[in-house]
């Protein structure tokens, strides 16, 4: 009787990076409290479900960074501080591995 041992192996490929929409970067122009950021969907090669997580910072106020987005939109919960600027990243993940940030 003859038998063989075979090895299989999966991998994972990260998500492509992510492209931030609006507000646009360089933008300085004045956005309500609880705006809006929007970004074009990661792609991911295994067909994997994405998630994603947005980072958003400011000099003069608390960060946010908020994990397990499902769609390609964010409106923080809370007001962004009055003038200040913000700058905002955002990846994607699949479940096993994060994309680039933006």
């Amino acid at each position: 009787m003859n038998s063989s041992i075979v090895t299989i192996s999966a991998t994972n490929t990260a998500p492509t990076r992510v492209n931030l929409t609006t507000p646009t970067q360089g933008n300085i122009t004045i956005h309500r409290r609880n705006t809006i950021f929007t970004w074009d969907a990661a792609y991911d090669s295994d067909s994997d479900p994405l998630n994603y997580t947005i980072n958003i910072t400011s000099s003069y106020c608390s960060d946010l960074y908020i994990g397990n987005i499902s769609s390609l939109t964010y409106t923080s919960a809370s007001e962004l501080c009055l003038d200040s600027i913000y700058h905002w990243q955002v990846r994607a993940y699949d479940g096993t591995e994060y994309g680039q940030w933006s």
